[in-house]
């Protein structure tokens, strides 16, 4: 009886550290294909000049803004392991402290009014949905640095970003409901 216990209990750890093998395995899949992803959108910004140096490729605000929110699809993608729409813009390099700062009112207002549910929508992209492709420029209002993006395979779907100019850098300073004018 001893023995079969001892044998069960070898089997059972064995095959416990197959099983965090195959996890490893998965999550080192995971890593570099975001490692991938986030150096397919850095190629899009940059390239390189004649002395080997990366230069800033596109900073108009149409690639920030669509660099952006498809970014954040990418997030949204990832279903159980996306960082949720808060880290994202505070995590982000691609938005502006002002964003970032209504945001968080905007939840913890919501979280106050209604302590079990919070905010029940994305106001990144309003609404419980998203067009799951991402998005493409629809339109840009050079005067008011509002852009307006639409769902690639969801053309009625529509978000409105606005961009600033800060030191030379285009930054999202507004998305979806967040500090984005009426």
């Amino acid at each position: 009886m001893k023995q079969i216990i001892l044998i069960l209990a070898i089997l059972s750890i064995v095959a416990c550290k197959k099983n965090i093998e195959t996890e490893n395995l998965k999550s080192d899949v995971v890593n570099d294909k975001n490692i991938n992803s986030q150096t397919d959108n850095k190629s899009q910004l940059t390239e390189e000049n004649e002395n080997g140096k990366e230069t800033k490729k596109n900073n108009s605000p149409e690639n920030i803004a669509l660099t952006f929110i498809n970014s954040y699809i990418e997030d949204c993608n990832k279903m159980k392991k996306s960082v949720g729409y808060l880290s994202f813009v505070k995590s982000s390099k691609l938005t502006t402290e002002k964003f970032k700062n209504e945001l968080q009112k905007i939840v913890d207002e919501a979280e106050k009014e209604d302590p079990e549910m919070g905010l029940d929508f994305d106001p990144i992209v309003p609404g419980n949905d998203h067009p799951d492709e991402g998005f493409e420029l629809k339109h840009f209002d050079k005067k008011k640095n509002l852009i307006i993006v639409k769902g690639k395979n969801w053309a009625d779907f529509e978000v409105t970003m606005k961009l600033v100019l800060e030191n030379g850098k285009w930054l999202i300073d507004g998305c979806g409901i967040v500090n984005i004018p009426k």
